[in-house]
């Protein structure tokens, strides 16, 4: 299956791992890409690294929202 990965434009592998990381399940997702071994043939093999520095950017919008 990783071959059929590597065929995909970048376009096509932005959009819809967009879609994925924009749905409700976006921790399960990345979890089933990275246990599988898909990661690094959708070039993203950093993607803990990624999902972390999303995630500290969150609380970090929310804390100043709050005021902390």
């Amino acid at each position: 299956m990783g071959y059929l990965l590597k065929k995909l434009s970048s376009v096509r592998k932005k959009e819809e791992l967009n879609k994925i990381f924009a749905s409700v399940n976006k921790e399960k997702s990345r979890r089933l890409i990275t246990d599988y071994g898909l990661d690094k043939y959708l070039g993203i093999n950093n993607i803990k690294d990624i999902i972390k520095e999303v995630k500290e950017n969150i609380l970090l919008k929310l804390s100043e929202l709050v005021g902390i």
